[in-house]
């Protein structure tokens, strides 16, 4: 049985560039899948677990990614 994984946050360690992701399922979509940061392309992306207000405030915002 598939599990919905939390939503979590990957930011850029060099530029600071942020995106909120929320999978829909266990397995990730190639639009919530990132290898570098898209502006500079910095391989080094730090991962958190997002927070349940920001996770709110993102999806008003639109800066979620894999939001349907």
């Amino acid at each position: 049985m598939p599990i919905k994984p939390t939503p979590f946050s990957l930011k850029c360690s060099n530029c600071g560039w942020e995106i909120g992701i929320a999978p829909v399922s266990d397995v990730l979509a190639p639009w919530e899948h990132y290898d570098q940061c898209p502006k500079c392309e910095n391989t080094s992306l730090i991962r958190k677990p997002l927070n349940p207000v920001k996770e709110k405030i993102w999806r008003l915002m639109g800066k979620m990614a894999g939001y349907f």
